[in-house]
């Protein structure tokens, strides 16, 4: 995969709907990891755990909007 493409450019390349699906996706997941801790923990640690995995979500939604425009675009 060349990386200097433009299609790599997370959300600029996707449809507009693939991509606020992924993102609507990450910050939803995000916040289910962080309030299934709530009942063990405090709320500073439903905090931290939910920007972390909404962090790493969102990671994994780029690295899957790179492979999708890659698919889409690389014809």
């Amino acid at each position: 995969m060349d990386l200097t493409i433009p299609y790599t450019f997370y959300p600029v390349a996707l449809p507009h709907w693939i991509a606020w699906t992924l993102f609507t996706l990450a910050i939803l997941g995000g916040l289910a990891i962080g309030l299934s801790q709530r009942s063990r923990y405090g709320w500073l640690r439903v905090a931290v755990a939910a920007t972390v995995s909404t962090l790493g979500c969102l990671v994994v939604t780029v690295i899957a909007s790179m492979v999708i425009t890659f698919f889409m675009h690389d014809q």
